[in-house]
């Protein structure tokens, strides 16, 4: 042994077994106590470790007090201790204390101390003496009741030890005698029982007793008369990883060991220490328990050899639950985070992502080499279900303060701690703790303790063996060393000194053996198989009244958003929902409720009061309550007897929850489940309505819900969480109205289904067309009054004759009456009288048969099995040919895997024909069972009616009990061997469903099928099975698709265009859904149209709903073009035209829904009739709408054709696409244009040829709206397509042409047109003419080529030259990317070790044949290499590609087109419309063209979401829309519109174009309005004492009576943009009297400016900004120069400017960082730098964040206003001011040719208000020296303060006066001042100083601005004529009045001049322009002629004939 004398406690010892170990072991016990001596000792094995206990004086004196054991011991530090020593001999005990005290004397010690022996071999061996008292001396004190610490003291005290009355009491002398004692001879007295004490010491067992450090939550500890602690630590504290790990020390007294063993065992497993460390508690408790210690047969290597054995405590809890708690943990830490951070998120303005708000957690743990995977799903705010494997757990979750978890599973009840750690989760349960680890790899070795790293023990790259120490690591000031787990190279990958936490890597294992395989953990493939913690075992132990409570709960928390395992969620629900029904008629939920309400009132109640109450609730059950109902009346009558009994007491408050009991079930048990149903109803309202924007994007929804609930961001999540699992809810609610229905209970339900009837939102849509069907259907019969209906008209049929023709129309009106329905009929089945149950079975039959002719009807029985027999008329018979029942077998996959008939084409398969006449059988029995009872009598019978063509070869089977299909299927196997015996061709159930109202079920098995279910079929009567019209998808590959709704049948087709080969993948798929309605009580009188639309509505959105379901499936979700076919069996009495009409509301109101899941066409196929007594026809109606905007409505009925054969399609109402078609005719296969439809649709975008469709529309739609009463051009837009010439791709200099081609002919991805439009601005007949650009998203994602880069440039550079508008359509994905396709399948890799591609490689190259091969084409460019064996290769330099457009070059041209849309802003008018995601370039040149109409799911990108989440590591942007959607770009002022669709978008761009000149330099469009006449007063006035929205200045508004009161400009014609951001300026487009203007104005209001937080910084935050109104801040500054620009620059619009600025802002701050706009900035800077420009890539680089300044903005409007070239008007509205600089920028001086002036008689104007002008220039001594001039009074005192004359108290009280007098005084005159200085900004200084034109009255202000504006259009337009540059302007003006009359020339009067010169232009001013033109070129002439010669002259004149 190696070991420090200075040592202890397991530091500095080592133990050495070989010469080796020496020199590493001597270094760490140096380590470990610096500095101390050392010294080598001889090992002792197998030994125990005895210590005896010293006490001597200072006077020679020294006694021992007994002894310890403490041999159990790990590295030599002890663990447990306990006394007296009982191991050893009293012999050998006696030597021990001998020597030790003979030891103490000999050195002359004088204190406490120890002698250490080690007991070996019957012998004891001297080891130490420590002189000190040690942390174990309770051992001993207990032992001998000596007070050591005390007597210590006594002792340095100077006390001798026969002086110390411990010690005299130890030696049975009298504690306070005096007398000596003899030590060396007399005995002390027997020790005292039996003491162990253990150290508790913060250490990991599991990780061979490493320290452990970390955070202590909580410590528990209680001592006993006989337990006693201490510790170090304390709840709330921690230990360090410096610090010692013993943390507390614990002692237990007994009379014997063994007593003493228990008491320390049960005070262990008392004692709690939860937090981050480990302890080990449980560890001694399995030591104190194990068998060598209570034998007492240890030695000091016993815990060693334990520990190297990895001997753990055995576990209490069976693995599974321990599993089970972990998940629980794991999945709660989760919800909990989720929770916080989705708070945290909303609080600081982020959207959270959708996943915050997840109740299903996957969970896996590895425990024993387990693996579990499970799944935990949170099924309410205080309950989680578990699913492993099939099997289900609940357990109930509470959260305790310490952060614990109290969890109940079953019957346990247990407290958990978890805590993560870097390895694994740690758990305690109770004082257990478990662990699982994560996964581990041993090639992998990381740190399982904090610490230092010490010194390696070996080098780096060194093969070590397995359980090689490695390194030392200290360890909370402990040496340990790190073994390597396996054999291999070692790679350190940290420092020596470097400090590690737990989990850190430390080093990297190269496996030496390369078969080496790393331990996996096994998966657990069973499930839970514990008793009593499944979901119905949680209930097992529940009363009824509490399983009642548990069930409506839970079913709460669905309708909150929580949620069942999703393998049981439906099953669960309806189980849950059908408990309640059941429990509550339970009698025994009141009584309980009592009970349990009387257990807690009844000590507060009087006795006689509660003594009555009580005996009855005994009495009730004594007399056995079971089935016995509830005496509710009884009880009541005890209650109210009882009370008045009370009166006297004040117990009013005390019975109130027993007054609310009794109110509960006041109504029964039936009102108390209406109560439950009702309330469950109203959560889901309540959630519904919640939802504030339905159908807006979340990041909206969110941001608004923040708004409404600031204070309670709980509540936000709350709500969100509730529509997350929005459809388990609506299942849930489903549920709710079906009990509903079929209770016949709609009146107790009526208000909160109102309100449901009234949900607007998506997810409710189902629910709400439910709701308003049963508000409906109250007023119908109910069910028992249907049946009761029914038979009285039985009744009245059994007294007629069965050969009666009454008899047979009798039953035929039965069949008819829609309320008569099949369960109805089938209630009959059971009825007493067997002739009931005759008619009852005809009718149904006839009903199933109608229009079958049913003949020959007769019923016998077959014990109590109904057989009823008929005849019929083969349905193609009985249609008279329109129906052609010939199916054609195809190939259909059903969700069993069954695969029937062929596989290819059904085009050549055989049919299937019936005779003309059928036989069939009806067999009524209670279940299939019965049938196979009766199997011979039954086919005897079938036997008996068969003959020749009258073999019966269809059976009905009408079960009456609910059946599992598995039944049927069994009966019908049992029956099959005869049925074939009898040529059964099919064989059909009807099962009834759960309720009166459900539908039958109908299962058909087929002898083609073998007599297996025919899946196509199911839930559909055999007979009109043809109405599914399945013969029409011939031309697809069909897969049945399982659906919940029997009416509802959905088929997956996948088909191949037959149009190929331009560009898109031509195959597609398409689901075809037939709904098909065999009976209803939709279709019933003409006075119920109500109803059947609710209906027929409620159907149909059930249909969509089945469609959505089939479409979540990842494998179909790209179907589009989906067809429904809606069939309606039963004849319907309707006139055709409102069918169409509902038919248009229905498809009206569901059209979005339709075309976000794809329906392109719907069908109606209805037998309608149109009077009472007319025959019934085959109607239908079709709805289409291919571009998702262009609904289009037939209307056909089916005809005979005209060769007599097969039936073909009728238009009515106009001729539709299908008139004179089959009605047998295949749906055709989809076209190449319908397939690209289908792409973009997918990408949410128009397809490019749509626009000219949509645009037509729009136009339209404008005509109608804007010009109803004129007619309008037959074509309202002609397009022709401008395509590149022909030649070398990368030819640049290729010019266009116009061609008239069919669209989808592209072969690039751009597409552009010249097209005239036709609105209603455009000149009669004439039209105009727009350039239009679009991206084809279907090619190639409409990325940018060189090809698409050279069309967009040259079209707009010919928009440009022509001066035409230029649209710009974008949907693209950016510049294209590519590579050498030729060069990808033939390269190389030179690798630098062809067997180790892990060493690497030199370069890429290309075999030499190859070479050559590549080089023709140019692809690459290479060196020749020559290898070492002589063989030629090429080794690649520069792939070059044959293909032009891969990569570089596109970006080029990107550049290009940027150029090019810039200069095209400024040359003509340029509109972006972004339909789709734009990407990119495509986002540049959409800003660079400025005017911006976004859609709201389409995103503006330059860096996709998932780029960025790669970029960032981190999934921060969870979609496109987040980045770059309307509430970035719109708020951004990127975005000058938002539409919600593309037809809104087209509308936008077409109302645009009104304002917009036809060509450049032209008048922009004028009409005249025809409700808005331009000579109208203003009504509106502004108020000057509240705050108005000031648009209305503009718009007009509605007053307080709702009468419309006009603004300035015509009515409905101002339309805003950039409405979204810089909000406290508008700006917009108007018509003044039918001429465009631009408009700007000043809001007045304060604006909440909102920064959003951004995503991918967790801490940033939302900020709101308060902007004053009637202030430029940076952002409206330049908004306002932005929309100057805009109105300037290809729009030519006068301008209108509401000036009503107060001023700038005084400071300056960020705005949102607009890199798209700032961008747009350096092409538009670049574009015009006349200087040479040198770019250089450098290696890296960046641009920081550039502040807005609000000087250069403001600077701005100056510049867009100094170069406007149409006339501005300014005008001060009424109460408005324009003040300091705002005044500065709008000016008239800045452009005096086109600015004007204007302020209104109520407003102002001048440097500053009122208030800062007095503050500066009429301040308090003027203000003094005003009343002293005015104020005669104050005047007065003034001359007395001042006069020297009077005394001086009499001066002195006056100016105490004139003090009192000005205080009073001086808010008046401050008044009088802010008056005053008001007088200078009136709008008559204004004008007096000629910085406005005049000043106008509001009311008179349009008339005047109407005619002001007319003029100064002419007199423009009459100045750009002249074009003489040698003419001023002034000069122009002059010249121009001077060809006017002088009548006219008063400046004053605009309407005078500008009508003169509208009735002059062709008799006056053109002939002066001739004139002045004539003019100029003689000018022109001359100026040449004076440049030549003489000569030259004459011969010029000469030959003029001058």
């Amino acid at each position: 042994m190696i070991k420090a004398s200075e040592g202890g406690g397991g530091k500095g010892i080592r133990k050495v077994t070989c010469e080796e170990e020496v020199e590493s072991s001597f270094r760490q016990v140096q380590g470990e106590v610096a500095g101390s001596p050392v010294f080598l000792m001889r090992m002792a094995e197998a030994s125990r470790h005895m210590e005896i206990q010293l006490l001597a004086d200072q006077y020679g004196n020294a006694i021992s007090l007994k002894g310890r054991d403490c041999s159990v011991q790990r590295r030599h530090q002890k663990i447990i201790e306990e006394g007296p020593i009982i191991a050893a001999t009293q012999s050998e005990l006696r030597v021990m204390k001998d020597a030790a005290v003979r030891l103490a004397k000999m050195v002359g010690y004088s204190s406490v101390g120890t002698v250490e022996y080690l007991y070996a071999d019957g012998k004891a061996h001297f080891l130490e003496l420590n002189p000190r008292l040690q942390v174990e001396h309770p051992v001993s004190e207990w032992i001998t009741n000596v007070n050591l610490p005390a007597a210590q003291l006594q002792v340095g005290m100077g006390i001798p030890l026969h002086n110390i009355p411990d010690i005299r009491r130890l030696y049975g002398e009298d504690p306070f005698g005096t007398s000596v004692i003899d030590f060396d001879t007399q005995d002390q007295i027997p020790p005292k029982g039996h003491v162990i004490a253990v150290r508790i010491t913060a250490e990991n067992p599991d990780e061979g007793f490493q320290p452990s450090s970390g955070m202590i939550q909580d410590l528990t500890f209680r001592n006993t008369t006989n337990v006693w602690g201490y510790f170090s630590v304390r709840s709330a504290s921690g230990v360090h990883q410096f610090a010692d790990s013993q943390i507390g020390h614990v002692f237990a007294f007994g009379d014997t060991r063994e007593e003493s063993r228990k008491a320390v065992v049960m005070a262990l497993k008392e004692l709690s220490i939860r937090g981050d460390i480990r302890t080990t508690i449980e560890y001694l408790v399995y030591l104190l328990e194990r068998r060598e210690f209570i034998e007492n047969t240890i030695d000091t290597l016993w815990l060693d050899s334990l520990i190297r054995k990895k001997s753990l405590p055995a576990v209490q809890l069976e693995p599974k639950i321990a599993v089970i708690c972990g998940a629980i943990h794991r999945a709660h830490t989760t919800w909990t985070n989720n929770r916080a951070s989705f708070i945290r998120s909303v609080s600081r303005g982020q959207t959270p992502s959708s996943e915050m708000l997840a109740v299903e957690f996957p969970v896996r743990l590895i425990y024993e080499d387990v693996v579990y995977t499970l799944t935990v799903t949170k099924s309410s705010n205080r309950s989680y279900m578990l699913c492993m494997n099939g099997s289900f757990v609940c357990v109930k979750c509470t959260k305790l303060r310490d952060e614990s978890l109290f969890l109940q599973i079953g019957s346990r009840s247990l407290v958990t701690y978890s805590k993560e750690e870097k390895t694994g989760l740690r758990l305690t349960i109770g004082t257990e703790t478990y662990f699982f680890p994560e996964e581990e790899d041993p090639s992998k070795i990381r740190a399982t303790a904090p610490g230092k790293i010490v010194r390696f023990l070996v080098r780096d790259a060194t093969m070590i063996e397995e359980g090689t120490p490695f390194a030392e690591i200290e360890v909370m000031k402990m040496y340990m060393p790190l073994v390597s787990p396996v054999a291999g190279i070692i790679h350190f990958a940290v420092a020596e000194g470097t400090s590690v936490e737990v989990g850190d890597m430390l080093a990297t294992m190269e496996f030496q053996d390369p078969s080496f395989a790393i331990k996996k953990a096994v998966p657990c493939l069973e499930g839970f198989n514990i008793d009593s913690i499944g979901p119905a075992d949680v209930m097992k132990s529940m009363k009824p009244h509490q399983r009642l409570r548990h069930v409506v709960e839970s079913l709460e928390s669905v309708l909150s958003g929580f949620s069942f395992p999703k393998e049981i969620a439906d099953v669960m629900m309806s189980d849950y929902f059908n408990d309640i029904v059941r429990i509550v008629n339970d009698p025994l939920v009141p009584y309980y409720e009592f009970v349990e309400l009387m257990s807690v009132l009844r000590p507060s109640l009087p006795k006689a009061f509660s003594d009555a109450i009580s005996s009855l609730l005994e009495k009730f059950r004594d007399q056995g309550i079971s089935g016995m109902p509830f005496p509710f009346q009884e009880l009541k009558s005890v209650f109210t007897t009882a009370l008045k009994d009370c009166a006297t007491q004040s117990i009013d408050t005390v019975i109130l929850p027993l007054r609310e009991l009794m109110t509960k079930y006041e109504l029964s048990n039936e009102g108390h489940k209406q109560r439950i149903l009702r309330r469950l109803l109203q959560i889901y309202v309540d959630t519904e309505s919640m939802v504030p924007l339905s159908g807006a994007p979340r990041e909206k929804i969110v941001a608004q819900l923040r708004e409404e609930n600031k204070d309670d961001l709980e509540l936000v999540f709350r709500k969100c969480l509730s529509w997350e699992n929005v459809a388990s809810r609506s299942r849930l609610v489903t549920m709710i109205l079906a009990e509903i229905e079929a209770s016949s209970s709609v009146k107790y339900y009526k208000p909160v289904l109102e309100s449901m009837s009234k949900l607007q939102s998506s997810g409710a849509l189902s629910v709400s067309l439910k709701a308003k069907q049963l508000l409906m259907a109250q007023a119908l019969p109910t069910f028992d009054e249907r049946v009761s209906s029914l038979l009285d008209a039985f009744n009245t049929l059994l007294d007629v004759d069965d050969d009666d023709e009454n008899k047979t129309e009798s039953l035929d009106s039965v069949v008819r009456d829609p309320m008569i329905t099949f369960n109805v009929l089938m209630a009959f089945f059971r009825h007493s009288n067997p002739r009931i149950q005759d008619l009852a079975a005809e009718a149904f039959v006839r009903k199933s048969h109608v229009g079958l002719n049913v003949r020959g009807f007769t019923s016998t029985r077959l014990g109590s099995i109904l057989v009823s027999k008929w005849k019929f008329m083969n349905p193609t018979s009985a249609f008279g040919g329109q129906v052609d029942f010939q199916m054609p077998l195809m190939r259909w996959e059903s969700a069993l895997g069954l695969t029937l008939g062929s596989s290819g084409s059904t085009s050549s398969l055989p049919h299937i024909t019936d005779p003309e006449i059928q036989y069939s059988v009806l067999l009524v029995v209670e279940s299939s069972q019965h049938i196979v009872d009766h199997v011979e009598d039954l086919f005897q019978e079938i036997e008996n009616d068969s003959s020749g063509d009258r073999s019966i070869t269809m059976v009905r089977v009408v079960v009456l009990n609910e059946e599992p299909v598995t039944a049927i299927t069994n009966c019908v196997a049992t029956l099959k061997e005869r049925l074939f015996e009898h040529d059964i061709r099919r064989i059909t159930f009807a099962i009834p469903g759960k309720r009166v109202s459900d539908n039958l079920r109908h299962y058909t098995f087929r002898r083609r099928l073998d007599y297996a279910e025919d899946p196509i079929y199911r839930n559909v009567d055999p007979l009109f099975a043809y109405l599914l019209e399945t013969r029409r998808l011939k031309n697809y590959d069909v897969k049945l698709i399982p659906s919940s709704n029997p009416q509802v049948h959905l088929y997956y087709a996948k088909g191949t265009s037959g149009d190929r080969g331009r560009g898109a993948n031509s195959s597609y798929s398409r689901f075809f859904v037939r709904c098909l309605i065999q009976e209803s009580d939709a279709f019933s009188a003409f006075n119920q149209q109500a109803y059947q639309l609710s209906e027929a509505e409620r159907l149909f959105a059930e249909t969509l709903n089945e469609l959505e379901v089939a479409k979540g499936n990842p494998e179909m979700n790209k179907a589009r073009y989906n067809h429904i076919l809606v069939t309606v069996v039963p004849v319907v009495l309707f006139d055709l035209k409102l069918i169409r009409r509902v038919v248009h509301k229905i498809a009206s109101t569901h059209m979005k829904r339709m075309v976000a899941l794809g329906v392109a066409y719907v069908e109606a196929k209805l037998f309608v009739k149109t009077a009472p007594t007319a025959e019934p026809k085959t109607c239908r109606f079709t709805v289409s709408n291919e571009t998702g905007h262009d609904m289009r409505i037939d209307t056909y009925v089916e005809k005979v054709g005209v060769d007599g054969g097969t039936a073909v399609f009728s238009s009515l109402f106009g001729e539709g696409p299908w008139n004179g078609i089959s009605v047998n005719t295949p749906y055709e296969p989809l076209t190449m244009i319908q397939i690209k439809r289908m792409v973009a649709a997918r990408t949410k975008s128009m397809y490019v040829y749509d626009f000219p469709i949509l645009l037509a529309k729009a136009l339209s739609d404008v005509w109608r709206k804007q010009r109803p009463s004129e007619t309008r051009p037959d074509s309202l837009v002609i397009c022709k397509e401008f395509v590149l010439e022909e030649g070398d791709m990368e030819d640049e200099n290729r010019s266009i042409v116009l061609i008239d081609r069919e669209p989808g002919r592209n072969t690039i991805g751009m597409v552009a047109w010249e097209m005239t439009i036709f609105s209603p601005e455009a000149p009669q007949g004439e039209g105009r003419k727009i350039i239009v650009i679009a991206n084809d998203i279907t090619f190639q994602s409409g990325s940018f080529s060189t090809e698409e880069d050279l069309l967009f440039q040259r079209v707009s550079q010919h928009a440009r030259e022509k001066g035409l508008p230029r649209i710009y359509i974008s949907s693209n994905s950016g510049a294209r990317l590519g590579f050498a396709e030729e060069v990808k399948p033939v390269f190389r890799v030179m690798w630098k070790n062809p067997t180790d591609p892990g060493s690497g490689f030199d370069y890429l190259f290309v075999r030499e044949e190859d070479y050559f091969e590549l080089e023709k084409t140019k692809s690459i460019r290479a060196k020749r290499v020559v290898s070492d064996d002589g063989r030629v290769h090429y080794r690649i330099t520069d792939i070059i590609g044959k293909k032009h457009g891969l990569g570089v070059e596109n970006l080029r041209g990107s550049g290009m087109i940027a150029g090019e849309t810039s200069r095209a802003y400024e040359e003509t008018f340029t509109l972006s419309y972004v339909t789709g995601r734009t990407v990119g370039i495509g986002a540049y040149v959409v800003r660079l063209g400025q005017r911006t109409i976004q859609k709201a799911d389409s995103p503006i990108l330059l860096t996709g979401a998932q780029a960025l989440n790669r970029v960032l590591g981190k999934n921060v942007y969870s979609s496109n829309i987040q980045i770059g959607g309307p509430q970035i770009m719109y708020d951004n002022g990127v975005s000058h519109i938002v539409v919600d669709d593309d037809f809104q978008g087209v509308l936008e761009i077409v109302r645009w174009l009104q304002f917009v000149p036809a060509h450049r330099g032209e008048s922009p469009p004028v009409y005249q309005p025809v409700f808005d006449l331009p000579d109208r007063s203003v009504e509106y006035i502004p108020s000057a004492t509240s705050v108005q929205d000031p648009r209305f200045m503009i718009t007009g508004n509605y007053d307080a009576q709702g009468i419309w009161r006009g603004g300035i400009f015509d009515r409905d014609s101002f339309q805003e943009t950039l409405a979204g951001w810089a909000r406290n300026v508008i700006c917009g487009r108007a018509r003044l009297g039918g001429v465009p203007v631009g408009v700007i104005s000043v809001e007045t209001r304060r604006i909440d400016s909102v920064v959003p937080a951004d995503p991918a910084d967790p801490d940033s935050f939302e900020k709101t900004m308060v902007q004053a109104g009637g202030v430029w801040y940076p952002d409206s500054a330049y908004k306002t120069a932005q929309a100057i620009r805009d109105f300037n620059k290809g729009e030519s619009l006068p301008l209108f400017i509401f000036a009503n600025w107060r001023g700038f802002s005084g400071g300056m701050r960020d705005m949102h960082d607009e890199i798209l706009k700032f961008g747009s900035y350096i092409v538009d800077s670049l574009r015009e730098y006349q200087q040479p420009i040198f770019v250089y890539i450098p290696p890296e680089g960046g641009m920081r964040d550039m502040h807005d300044e609000i000087l250069k903005f403001g600077s701005y409007i100056v510049d867009s206003l100094r170069e406007y070239q149409q006339p501005i008007f300014v005008y001060i509205p009424p109460e408005g001011e324009l003040r300091g600089g705002a005044w500065v920028v709008l000016d008239p001086t800045i452009n005096v040719d086109m600015m004007e002036m204007y302020a209104d008689e109520r407003a102002r104007g001048g440097v500053l208000e009122p208030q800062g002008m007095i503050e500066i220039k009429f301040r308090d001594p003027d203000l003094r020296a005003t009343m002293r001039r005015l104020d005669m009074v104050a005047s007065e005192l003034f001359k007395q303060s001042v006069d020297l004359t009077i005394s001086p108290v009499e001066r002195e009280k006056a100016s105490k006066l004139l003090q009192e007098r000005e205080a009073i005084l001086l808010p008046i005159y401050r008044n009088v001042a802010a008056t005053f200085a008001d007088l200078h900004d009136t709008p008559g200084r204004m004008l007096a100083k000629k910085t406005i034109r005049r000043v106008l009255n509001w009311r008179k202000s349009r008339k005047f601005f109407f005619d002001r504006l007319l003029r100064r259009l002419f007199e423009e337009r009459i100045l750009k004529e002249m074009d003489d540059e040698k003419m001023t302007r002034a000069e122009k003006l002059d010249l121009l009045y001077q060809w006017a009359p002088m009548d006219i020339l008063d400046d004053s009067n605009d309407e005078i001049i500008w009508k003169w010169f509208n009735r002059h232009q062709e008799d006056v001013i053109a002939p002066k322009m001739d004139e002045l033109r004539g003019k100029k070129k003689r000018e022109l002439a001359l100026e040449i002629m004076r440049t030549m010669s003489a000569e030259q002259q004459k011969e010029i004149i000469k030959e003029l004939g001058l």
